[in-house]
């Protein structure tokens, strides 16, 4: 769980620096998507804690949770009386190819955080290609290169550092 929260923290950041540079995206918005993108995780981790006898190890759980996440996050959503825009994105957050129409959405946001959450990890080289994904060339001037990843990426980890020194 401690794992988990880490990483919404780390996307959730992500998504509020890109709605920063995103016309007609609520920074706040993006910050709640990506906080949320992976709350179907919850429950899973939740029943086999209650369950050991099913799931005695979390590795067992683990190759479940690309298939279980999306919908359960959705009925977690729901139940909680979120809008369409916010109980679509446990569903898509990591789907790279998923289009939500001409102009840039909530979602693309979160599954740009998203992807960016991957940049230096072992997942990294699963990853589509960045211009093949229908969020990226959403952007204006495709100015979502190396560099602007980079920055982005800076600025995400400042936050959640100037986060985590308020609470200490």
């Amino acid at each position: 769980m401690q794992k988990l929260w880490k990483h919404s923290l780390y996307v959730s950041s992500l998504c509020h620096v890109l709605a920063d540079q995103l016309p007609g995206i609520n920074r706040e918005d993006a910050l709640l998507a990506g906080l949320v993108n992976d709350i179907g995780i919850i429950p899973l981790f939740q029943f086999a804690e209650q369950h050991p006898e099913e799931f005695p190890d979390i590795e067992q759980l683990n190759p479940l949770i690309p298939y279980l996440r999306g919908p359960m996050g959705k009925v977690v959503m729901q139940s909680l009386d979120f809008s369409d825009e916010f109980i679509c994105v446990p569903s898509i957050a990591e789907n790279w190819l998923y289009d939500s129409g001409a102009k840039i959405q909530l979602a693309d946001v979160v599954i740009l955080g998203k992807l960016h959450s991957y940049f230096g990890t072992e997942q990294a080289k699963e990853l589509p290609y960045i211009h093949s994904i229908p969020a990226y060339a959403k952007l204006k001037d495709a100015k979502l290169n190396a560099d602007f990843s980079l920055n982005i990426i800076q600025q995400a980890q400042q936050r959640i550092n100037d986060t985590m020194n308020l609470f200490s």
